[in-house]
């Protein structure tokens, strides 16, 4: 008995359905994804690194990006015979963000050559990290210190 819905088609009942070849292809599906969601991490994990986006490779990569959205947004063009306003505000918009992005990466290596990227907030991390440096060795020479007494206790006991 097939059931129907709100737009008449008919759906069978459950009671049909395979639940364990059901499971085993949710199974694989869900195990490509977590492959697909690793292979995203590890790329978001790199162009999300501080200093990826003056490497070569995340600039190669950004400069193919807008190859393609200039040649999709062409391609819209020629489809329309050059007669459709919106691919040419479409093209304005992506040329003023390519060129904008431009900019922005050489200024920013233009700020790291001169050494002006970094201020306080740098300089206040390098503090603290070396304050927690200083604590750690102090912990290490104390935890030493007790170690040292121990086993001073121990050969005085040894030797009574």
């Amino acid at each position: 008995a097939n059931h129907r819905c709100a737009s008449h088609i008919a759906v069978p009942p459950a009671s049909e359905f395979n639940i364990a070849m059901a499971s085993s292809e949710v199974t694989a599906d869900t195990q490509g994804k977590e492959e697909a969601i690793e292979t995203g991490n590890w790329l978001l994990d790199n162009l999300l690194r501080p200093g990826s986006s003056t490497s070569k490779g995340t600039l190669s990569f950004l400069n193919k990006v807008f190859y393609l959205l200039f040649a999709s947004i062409l391609f819209l063009m020629w489809m329309t015979d050059f007669g459709n306003i919106h691919t040419y505000v479409f093209i304005f918009l992506a040329l003023g963000l390519y060129f904008s992005v431009r900019f922005f990466v050489a200024e920013l290596k233009k700020a790291q050559a001169e050494g002006k990227l970094g201020g306080d907030a740098d300089e206040e991390e390098r503090k603290r990290e070396q304050e927690q440096e200083e604590m750690s060795r102090k912990l290490e020479q104390e935890e030493e210190k007790r170690r040292r007494e121990q086993v001073a206790a121990m050969e005085t006991r040894k030797d009574r």
